[in-house]
């Protein structure tokens, strides 16, 4: 994907901003502080995850001096709806937007009952995307071999689940995502952070409530759903994740037993 790149210039001096803060460290965003001369020099450069690795750059060279009082009033008058614009920009490439687009997308071709299983589709790419990657980030980062097991099962499992929706939703002509949302990115983000055996039993712990609720939903779509294949086809997916779950379970009592047995 190309990298955003936004330069925007306005001085400060270091009669007015004396406190120099290097190298600080904000969520990710990295704040460096420069001085050159007599002037004082400020570049401010941060990457998000879920724009896809782009990067947004501001750097602040001297084209003027001002005081403390202007500065600020530059940063928000000028520069915070400049980045708002440039974010909103990124934005439209994120991927809340590829679940906004695909659900818009179905709106616009069905309604009523079809709409209602066009929407599961969507929900269920989402969930299927989430568990091959969280199982493939699992295979790398888990401690456990009970776990890395399980991780394996994930993805195979899940990318063949993955690849019917797709041919199924292509038969019947439903937009589904290309990327996690953001509730799901959010949820893979937090477990990328863990390590050891605190990941193992983070991501055991997800598999649990994650598979509760797929379960749930799978059979009321292989129950409710008026798609007679997309019906089919949830109700045949309810014994595999049931069997997830139930492994997803009994190897978390597993990871509990061996904590208190240390103990």
């Amino acid at each position: 994907m190309a990298e955003a790149t936004l330069r925007v210039s306005f001085p400060v001096s270091t009669a007015a901003f004396p406190i120099i803060a290097q190298g600080h460290e904000i969520r990710g965003q990295r704040l460096a502080a420069y001085l050159m001369g007599t002037n004082f020099y400020s570049s401010w450069s941060f990457r998000k995850q879920h724009f896809g690795g782009e990067t947004i750059e501001c750097a602040f060279p001297d084209e003027l001096n001002i005081n403390l009082k202007e500065m600020k009033k530059t940063i928000w008058c000028f520069l915070m709806p400049v980045l708002i614009m440039i974010l909103g920009a990124c934005g439209s490439k994120s991927h809340e937007d590829s679940t906004d687009m695909a659900e818009d997308q179905n709106e616009e071709k069905f309604q009523g009952d079809a709409e209602d299983d066009a929407d599961f589709a969507v929900e269920a790419a989402n969930g299927g995307m989430m568990e091959v990657q969280l199982g493939t980030l699992a295979l790398s980062k888990a401690s456990n071999a009970q776990v890395k097991q399980f991780a394996q099962m994930m993805v195979d499992d899940h990318t063949k689940a993955n690849n019917e929706l797709k041919a199924l939703a292509q038969q019947k002509n439903i937009s589904l995502p290309t990327t996690l949302d953001n509730e799901h990115q959010r949820k893979y983000d937090k477990l990328n952070e863990k390590s050891g055996e605190d990941f193992d039993k983070d991501y055991i712990d997800l598999m649990v409530s994650d598979h509760k609720e797929d379960v749930k939903k799978f059979e009321d779509e292989g129950e409710d759903g008026k798609d007679a294949e997309l019906k089919s086809w949830s109700a045949a997916k309810v014994p595999t994740l049931r069997h997830h779950l139930d492994e997803a379970q009994r190897i978390q009592d597993a990871l509990k037993n061996n904590n208190s047995a240390r103990k």
